[in-house]
Parts: C-alpha cells; structure tokens; sequence
C-alpha cells in the first residue's frame, strides 16, 4: 500500500510541474534566483533557486503559473519570460574591450515562443523610435507653411509610418495563433503605448479607447500577465 500511495503521489507531483528553465551563468555563480509570476496587480514567487559555484541553476513552474514571469538575480533587473508550458534555456554574453568587461546579458537559447518573444522585445523599441521620429516629421510637414507643398517628401514619410507599422503587424501574424505570445503582444503594445499617445499622438487615441473597451478583462490570461 505504502507503495502505492508514493507512486501516485510522485506521478502527481511530476504532472504537477510544466516545464524547467536551466541555464549557466558562470559570472552570478552562488546568487540567490527568484522567478515570480503575476496574480493581477500582485506578484508571487512561483520558485526560487541558488546558483552553483560553477553558474548551473534550475527552476520549475506549474500550469498554474502560465502566463507571463520574470526573474531576478540579487539586485539585477527582471528579465521577463513567457510561461507557457515549454522548457527554457538560457546563457549570457559577455562582451569585453581591451581585457575589461563592458557589457553583460542574459540571453534565451532555447524556448521557441521566448526565442520570438525576445526577438520582438529587441526590434520593438527600434521600431518605435524610428516611427516617433517619422511621425515629427510628419506633424512638422503638415504645420509648416514651407514645407506643406512638399508632396514627394509627405508621401515618403507616411510610407515609412506604413512601412513599420506593417513590420510589427506581419511579425504578430506569423505567430501560432494559439500562442500565448500571439494575444499577449498586441495587448502589451495598447498598454505600453498610453503615454506617448496621450501626449504625441492623440490623433490615435479612439483607437485606443477602442481597443481597451474591447478588451476582455475576465480573461485569465490578462490576470496572469
């Protein structure tokens, strides 16, 4: 009986787990790493490891932590992760110049979804700084008396606008509908985005209004990002 009983409570406990995130980081060898998830606005420590003096850690989440997590290193800054049911690596880079250490990043080198999350997370902000510029251009075009017969330069600039915002919408639909990613980075986008429309571009703000109306704020997946 006793038998029985530890073979279905480690069976248990093995479907109780989803998915590890293993790695070596041989430069935070002996830190203390935490892997939080998300209840709303709250936060909890899904689990919790040390780093061992040669850099090798593991972590663990459950089906009950999908969504979106991050975790940090002592003082480090969060690195966020999508918690969807796949196993994940990670590694660092170090890059050095003339013998010194001058930059230092953790990296995902397997995960498919966080490969791509990562991807979008790097040309993201490239994107938007090019379309902020793009759009000045634009507004300043349209007030200056001098420049609002420019129609080559006018039509250049609004392709550009198109051009990135179609970037960003083609990387979104190639995604596997069913990915977590897929909802999550349109969703993270309308929210990241407030600031600068409220101040820059207000010409998009129905939209924006639009788009949070529409949303379904029952939605566990929005509960765990």
């Amino acid at each position: 009986m006793k038998v029985v009983f530890l073979l279905v409570f480690t069976l248990a406990a093995k479907a109780s787990v989803a998915a590890q995130i293993t790695g070596t980081l041989s430069m935070l060898t002996n830190g203390q790493m935490n892997l939080i998830g998300f209840k709303g606005f709250n936060t909890y420590i899904i689990d919790s490891c040390q780093i061992d003096h040669d850099g090798n850690f593991n972590l663990s989440y459950s089906k009950s932590d999908f969504g979106v997590g991050y975790f940090s290193i002592s003082e480090s800054n969060p690195i966020y992760l999508i918690l969807n049911g796949e196993d994940i690596v990670l590694e660092e880079k170090a890059t050095y110049v003339e013998g010194q250490l001058s930059d230092y990043n953790i990296l995902v080198a397997e995960g498919k979804e966080n490969l791509l999350f990562r991807q979008y997370e790097k040309e993201d902000p490239t994107r938007e700084t090019a379309y902020s510029a793009w759009h000045y251009l634009d507004n300043l075009y349209d007030e200056s008396e001098t420049l609002q017969n420019e129609t080559e330069a006018i039509n250049a600039i609004a392709a550009q606008k198109n051009n990135l915002r179609a970037q960003e919408a083609s990387f979104i639909e190639g995604l596997d509908k069913k990915s977590y990613l897929r909802w999550f980075l349109p969703i993270r986008k309308l929210v990241s985005s407030v600031n600068a429309i409220a101040q820059y571009r207000t010409e998009e703000i129905p939209g924006a209004i639009a788009g949070f109306r529409a949303l379904d704020y029952t939605d566990k997946r929005l509960y765990k990002s």
